[in-house]
C-alpha cells in the first residue's frame, strides 16, 4: 500500500488520532496485518512525509491527516507570529484563520490540527487582557527543540 492509502486507511479507522507513546503507530499498523518491522518503517515514512504527528505534550498522541503537512513550520509560525496576527474576535475562528493561512489547507484538516493540538495540551484558550478578549494560547516546547 501506498503512503497516502496508509494515511488514509489509519485516518478512517482513529479519525481523532491515537493516545499514546511514539509505539502507538506501529502497533496500529500492526493491528492491520503488517509485521513489527514493516509497521516501524512504514510509521516513520509516515512520520517523516507528514501525515503522521507525535505530539508529545502534556498528553502525547498521534494526529493523522489524509494530506502531508509541515506541523513543525506552523509550530514556528504560531510561536512567532500569532501574537501579531489581527484575525477574527472569536478565538477558534481566529486560531483556525491562522492555522488556514499557514499551512494552505481546508477548514476540515484546519480544525482537525487545532483539535489535535488542544488534545495534545499545546494549546488552550486564555484571556488576552490586551485585546480584552479570550485566545488561544500555543505552547510546545518540545516540538521546536528540533527545529
Amino acid at each position: 500500500m501506498r503512503l497516502d492509502q496508509w494515511a488514509s486507511a489509519l485516518k478512517e479507522k482513529h479519525p481523532a488520532g491515537l493516545d499514546g507513546p511514539r509505539e502507538v503507530l506501529a502497533a496500529a499498523l500492526e493491528r492491520e496485518g503488517l509485521s513489527p518491522t514493516e509497521a516501524g518503517r512504514v510509521a516513520e515514512a509516515l512520520e517523516r512525509a507528514g501525515y503522521a504527528h507525535h505530539l508529545a505534550g502534556e498528553k502525547p498522541r498521534w494526529f493523522l491527516s489524509r494530506v502531508p503537512l509541515d506541523l513543525k513550520r506552523l509550530f514556528q509560525s504560531l510561536r512567532e507570529e500569532f501574537w501579531s496576527f489581527a484575525g477574527p474576535k472569536e478565538a477558534r475562528e481566529e486560531a483556525l484563520a491562522f492555522i488556514l493561512a499557514k499551512l494552505d489547507v481546508d477548514r476540515k484538516t484546519a480544525e482537525e490540527v487545532l483539535s489535535a493540538l488542544e488534545a495534545a495540551g499545546y494549546a488552550a484558550l486564555t484571556y488576552d487582557p490586551t485585546l480584552e478578549r479570550e485566545r488561544f494560547f500555543f505552547r510546545f516546547p518540545e516540538a521546536l527543540r528540533t527545529l
